[in-house]
């Protein structure tokens, strides 16, 4: 695992506008690929779901981080970068209703860096941690503005390998890993939500982002009220 300061500036390969416009979209699209790759494979792997790296698309409002068409991970107002768009997200800052003034924020996924970003501008004293598995998600960063700062550190890692390694240190756990497929297969253990039990403070919290059909949450909800005895 490694923490990683904001790397210089990625290129991106931004694609002519027909090619969205093939793929129902509207916008402009941007790839973390070579200018010397083919447009239309591209495009072809994009429309068949077999491209396997997170891309952009983004239009007069909205900069959005796609893991495929249909999943939308992140987006981000262009007039108003550090707003949350989603409202899961907003949702999941109702943690400050119960740990107002957090020393130490973790949150799993950073996606688009909207709960980072977030957290911040409006948690100006917080130290503020990261833990995403993907690199190429860590490579988009620049283009979400998720600032390069001190008191922000984004580590790639795999949460259920980083969250064990310590005890104790954090105020508040956000759970928000997600891949193509849905929650983050590492989360389906008791180890992992024994380990984010233990990762909190006296008073901490854990939030968790279970999204889609219930059938495919409900067991990580089981894991999560084991380990925290019902309090959940």
């Amino acid at each position: 695992m490694s923490n990683k300061a904001m790397s210089p500036s990625t290129p991106l390969l931004e694609l002519p506008g027909k090619a969205l416009n093939e793929l129902g979209e509207r916008g402009n699209l941007r790839l973390l690929e070579s200018a010397a790759c083919d447009p239309d494979v591209l495009c072809a792997q994009i429309m068949t779901g077999c491209y396997g790296k997170p891309f952009i698309i983004e239009d007069h409002e909205t900069r959005r981080l796609h893991l495929s068409l249909e999943l939308v991970q992140s987006s981000m107002r262009i007039d108003d970068p550090f707003a949350l768009e989603f409202a899961y997200t907003r949702k999941m800052m109702a943690f400050l209703l119960f740990v107002p003034d957090p020393g130490h924020v973790l949150m799993v996924g950073l996606g688009g860096g909207s709960l980072a970003k977030f957290c911040y501008r409006h948690l100006p004293r917080a130290r503020l941690s990261v833990v995403e598995v993907c690199p190429d998600v860590i490579a988009l960063r620049e283009a979400f503005g998720v600032p390069d700062a001190p008191r922000l550190a984004i580590i790639e890692a795999d949460a259920a390998e980083y969250l064990p390694a310590a005890e104790g240190d954090t105020d508040v756990l956000l759970l928000d890993g997600f891949d193509a497929k849905g929650i983050a297969p590492a989360f389906l253990s008791r180890g992992f939500y024994r380990a984010a039990r233990r990762r909190l403070r006296r008073g901490g919290l854990v939030v968790a982002n279970f999204a889609g059909p219930r059938k495919y949450w409900s067991r990580h909800l089981a894991l999560l009220n084991e380990a925290f005895e019902g309090r959940v």
